[in-house]
């Protein structure tokens, strides 16, 4: 019998550009925020992102994300993703 251990490539960038202050930033798009977990799926459009910055300072910056990540192919499902960062 054969056992094929397939690891799964995770792949997540998220882009801070023009973040000025604490708060919540709804317009988030692919190019600010993309993730993948399997060579299939291909994310085209976020939904219903957002960002909240917690913590703002001059070398320092943290808060939380969410976003739903819709597929190119349709063949898989979708994916929801929500954490936590610190830069």
């Amino acid at each position: 019998m054969v056992y094929w251990l397939l690891r799964v490539r995770e792949i997540f960038r998220m882009r801070l550009p023009n973040i000025i202050d604490t708060g919540m930033y709804t317009d988030i798009s692919i190019a600010h925020m993309y993730f993948s977990d399997d060579p299939s799926f291909f994310p085209v459009e976020t939904k219903n992102a957002f960002l909240r910055i917690d913590h703002f300072l001059k070398f320092a910056i943290s808060g939380q994300f969410h976003s739903s990540f819709t597929n190119r192919s349709g063949l898989t499902h979708n994916r929801n993703i929500k954490g936590e960062f610190s830069v």
